[in-house]
């Protein structure tokens, strides 16, 4: 029986790929004919700069994007949802956490070199703060009543992914995986 529910599933997905594809080939030339274009766009804000994003209309972008300096990575890429810009208080709480963060990075980076797993890694030759490509500065809201506004800092280094949350200026998570992603 569990061999016919797999053989059916995939006959089905067989007879939905070429609709799929010929859909996405015919919405593709309405796009071109229209004239509809992903654009980019650019906003200010105070904390956080020039953010830009690239959508078909400002209303549709989902991701912003922006440079900062923070504590050794002087030219880190900012990333912000869209709907956290939109609503003013979440910008604000946000915002703030960033500023707490940067003003403590020495104290947040100081934790990180002291966590398990920091040291492991250095015991191995390996130095997970020395970033190989851009440093990603993450403001998060917090999706749940359980999870605060937190700031997630990530990279990748020769041999490693890193991933640390911080908030309140403190610490609060540090992931540091065997290869990089």
């Amino acid at each position: 029986m569990t061999k016919f529910i797999e053989w059916f599933f995939i006959g089905i997905a067989f007879i939905c790929l070429p609709f799929a594809l010929l859909f996405g080939f015919i919405a593709g030339l309405v796009c071109k004919v229209l004239g509809i274009k992903e654009q980019n766009f650019t906003r200010y804000y105070d904390g956080l700069g020039e953010l830009t994003s690239k959508a078909t209309s400002e209303k549709k972008c989902k991701m912003w994007s922006g440079r900062i300096a923070i504590g050794p990575w002087h030219d880190a890429q900012l990333l912000v949802k869209g709907k956290v810009l939109d609503n003013p208080e979440h910008r604000s709480i946000v915002t703030k956490e960033l500023i707490m963060t940067q003003n403590n990075i020495d104290s947040i980076l100081d934790a990180v070199k002291h966590a398990p797993s920091y040291l492991d890694a250095i015991g191995q030759g390996l130095d997970p703060l020395v970033p190989q490509d851009t440093v990603n500065v993450e403001l998060c809201l917090g999706e749940s009543d359980y999870i605060d506004p937190y700031v997630a800092i990530s990279f990748n280094t020769s041999h490693n992914f890193v991933w640390f949350s911080v908030q309140n200026a403190e610490m609060t998570f540090l992931d540091i995986n065997d290869t990089a992603v």
